[in-house]
């Protein structure tokens, strides 16, 4: 099993996830008690080729679907890995038209697309400067906070232990030449666990694991703010990140 399955699995069978008792992740994991689901949805490592996509984009935590075909706690660990490396292969099925995610019934996808996917397409569209994106090759998402939940429940709570756990160890692991830190918790996570400032309108540049990074962030996509790329970094930075990004 490679270094990168590995860690996959460790984040998706973390401790504080399958046996949670008084720490600083039992609301976010409590949170699906309440969905009374016969087996929980594990955490979420990342979605994509994190060891080899250009870009990756950082947000805070992963909202929940008890619909969605998605891993539980009693899959295997083949299956999990295959999910969450292939999920937007349009021959793995589990996404239709890399936006609508499959649900538990067979053979029937969600009838909305999800926001957030469309989003993030969007921007690696502008980055890569070509229309013919791959979800999951071209770039990778990952959450700070792992634990699904609804409207970020238990992140706050959540944020630092997670970060301490998995975060390093997860970007250690990814070649990616840009990082996005999607909202502002990621944003704010990313500063305090990596030691930079974020740069309004622009760009930053920082060793990790003596790795260069570029990193911008951008509001979510559910921000109530200016989102389209154009408003968020300089033409100058756009041009720096497009060429780096084609080197």
């Amino acid at each position: 099993m490679a270094e990168s399955e590995k860690l996959l699995i460790e984040i998706a069978k973390c401790p504080n996830f399958l046996g949670c008792e008084n720490t600083a992740c039992e609301e976010i994991v409590g949170f699906q008690r309440k969905l009374n689901l016969q087996y929980k949805q594990v955490p979420e490592p990342w979605n994509g080729d994190i060891v080899n996509s250009k870009i990756l984009f950082i947000s805070s935590n992963p909202s929940i679907n008890e619909n969605e075909l998605f891993p539980l706690e009693n899959w295997p660990d083949s299956q999990i890995i295959d999910f969450f490396q292939n999920r937007f292969s349009l021959s793995g099925n589990y996404v239709k038209n890399y936006l609508y995610p499959k649900h538990i019934k067979e053979n029937e996808y969600a009838e909305n697309w999800i926001r957030y996917w469309g989003f993030i397409r969007s921007i690696a569209r502008k980055l890569l400067d070509t229309w013919d994106v791959v979800p999951g090759s071209d770039y990778a998402m990952m959450e700070i906070v792992r634990c699904k939940s609804h409207h970020e429940t238990g992140v706050n709570a959540a944020l630092d232990i997670c970060a301490e756990k998995y975060l390093a160890r997860t970007l250690a692991i990814s070649k990616a030449k840009v990082i996005v830190a999607v909202g502002d918790k990621s944003r704010d996570m990313l500063a305090k666990k990596l030691g930079i400032d974020f740069i309004e309108n622009s760009h930053i540049e920082v060793l990790i694991q003596g790795v260069k990074r570029i990193i911008f962030s951008t509001p979510h996509s559910n921000a109530r703010k200016k989102r389209n790329l154009e408003s968020i970094i300089s033409l100058e930075s756009m041009n720096y990140l497009k060429d780096s990004l084609r080197c």
